[in-house]
């Protein structure tokens, strides 16, 4: 009787012990895998393998492998710009961040939540949920750690906010990223923080600081290798040099980096060299070799135009699915298909009294800025026409609508404007005229971003051209000098 005891708990201790070790390995073979995929440059391979590994991990319910899967994902997705997909996957990573308690998931779930808020245009959803992240990044034990997070998030919060403020975050980013003690001074994060920092103040017009932090992150991106950070780092100074006339020095740098942009093929950044390799050559007084810049910028700016307006984005059901999903988590098995199908219908309806909302704001955005429009033509004067208010009326819709037919419309509205634009500036591109119809309705730079599907940033550099072209001074407001040309 004894014996037969002994034989039994030694094979009840052997299969214990067997299911744990078999539990270990697998988690092991999890972990290897997912490092494969981290570094995997392949999207949607990566993105196999990590779903594997999600799967493996719910099976042995490993909560942190599983957070860490899909956290994965969602930076896969994002470092592509699918915004819509990181916002998922996020979302889909705080069901189970939160059983973990573990600050540092929860700082990454609301990073990656608020920059795909911010690119998918809510801003103001996107402040806050970044603005929430700051006290849990504060609270992280690992110092490293705490000043990454923070760095990051202040980068994500300058970029979509006004100028002055942007460089004051900038700062707070290059400071907390230069605080990292294990990390190289000559890391990633510094270099383009430093070229951040140093293109903010450009745009401000603090040519010196931005000459400073530009030079820091050329030194930080060559010490490092890092050819994409160097092409626009290169870039920029170029630009700099341009704006103080130092044309020679100029040419050099955008020559650089358009070297360097043949090995990491960025057509947003050929785009800005080519323009101002054109600028350069002219005022050299080379011109074949400015035409052939000028010709190749344009062919740029004409396909990314149309590229950026084929990529239109409906975030709405991403959100909308991610409130359901916190929904239906609260409720019992029993009742969760009754609950989700009430939730359905609430949803519908929300969504359809919020488009009706949206519709009627995006109405009385419209005729506001026909009245604007037509006090500004005196249009009073001629006795208040009442086809051609209307027609304005519909040209202004056709603009929040970011529908192609506006610009042509417009022209057969007012077929003077564009052509007095020509005769200014000759070099004017049929995007950089269409531009100039938005600032002539007096649409704000975050309106324009929102309705043509840009960022803020893209429309400041556009905004910026058209004033060198048409040489309209910074102080001076462009949307009134659009009205009085």
């Amino acid at each position: 009787m004894k014996r037969t005891c002994l034989i039994f708990g030694v094979l009840i201790f052997t299969l214990t012990g067997y299911t744990g070790y078999s539990q270990q390995l697998k988690k092991r073979q999890i972990d290897s895998l997912r490092k494969v995929a981290e570094l995997s440059k392949d999207l949607q391979e990566s993105v196999r393998m990590l779903t594997i590994a999600c799967d493996a991990s719910k099976k042995i319910h490993d909560e942190d492998g599983l957070v860490e899967s899909l956290l994965l994902i969602a930076s896969k997705y994002s470092n592509v710009k699918q915004f819509e997909n990181t916002f998922k996957y996020a979302v889909a990573a705080e069901s189970v961040a939160e059983k973990t308690g573990n600050p540092v998931y929860q700082v990454k779930i609301l990073f990656l939540k608020g920059i795909s808020y911010n690119n998918l245009g809510f801003y103001s959803d996107a402040t806050e949920v970044l603005n929430r992240a700051i006290p849990v990044a504060q609270a992280i034990a690992d110092v490293d750690q705490r000043h990454l997070f923070l760095g990051n998030i202040y980068n994500a919060l300058a970029q979509y906010n006004e100028r002055s403020k942007s460089i004051s975050l900038y700062k707070k980013c290059f400071s907390e990223y230069m605080q990292m003690s294990k990390a190289p001074k000559g890391s990633g994060w510094l270099q383009q923080s430093a070229n951040n920092l140093g293109t903010a103040y450009y745009y401000s017009e603090k040519y010196d600081s931005a000459g400073y932090y530009f030079t820091k992150a050329l030194h930080f991106a060559i010490a490092q290798k890092d050819t994409i950070i160097l092409a626009n780092v290169y870039d920029n100074l170029g630009s700099l040099s341009y704006q103080k006339k130092q044309y020679v020095a100029a040419k050099k740098y955008f020559q650089t980096a358009y070297f360097l942009n043949t090995i990491i093929k960025d057509s947003y950044l050929e785009n800005d060299i080519c323009t101002f390799l054109a600028k350069i050559h002219t005022a050299l007084n080379e011109n074949e070799k400015a035409k052939k810049y000028f010709d190749r910028a344009i062919y740029l700016k004409d396909s990314l135009s149309a590229a950026e307006k084929r990529s239109v984005k409906t975030p709405l059901n991403y959100i909308v699915k991610y409130k359901e999903q916190q929904l239906a988590k609260s409720q019992s098995s029993d009742l969760r298909i009754i609950f989700i199908t009430g939730m359905l219908l609430i949803v519908a309806l929300s969504a359809t009294f919020f488009y009706r909302y949206m519709l009627k704001k995006e109405s009385r955005i419209s005729e506001e800025k026909v009245n604007d429009l037509i006090e500004k033509m005196e249009l009073n004067a001629e006795g208040q026409s009442p086809s051609r208010i209307e027609e304005l009326k519909g040209i202004v819709q056709l603009a929040v609508n970011n529908n192609p037919a506006f610009f042509t419309k417009y022209n057969e509205f007012d077929p003077l404007f564009s052509k007095k634009l020509l005769a200014e500036a000759p070099t004017l591109t049929a995007i950089e005229l269409e531009f100039c119809l938005f600032f002539k309705l007096s649409f704000e730079t975050k309106e324009i971003a929102r309705y043509n599907r840009l960022s803020v940033r893209a429309v400041e550099g556009k905004k910026y051209r058209i004033r060198k072209k048409l040489s309209i001074p910074s102080n001076q407001d462009i949307s009134i000098w659009m009205n009085h040309i």
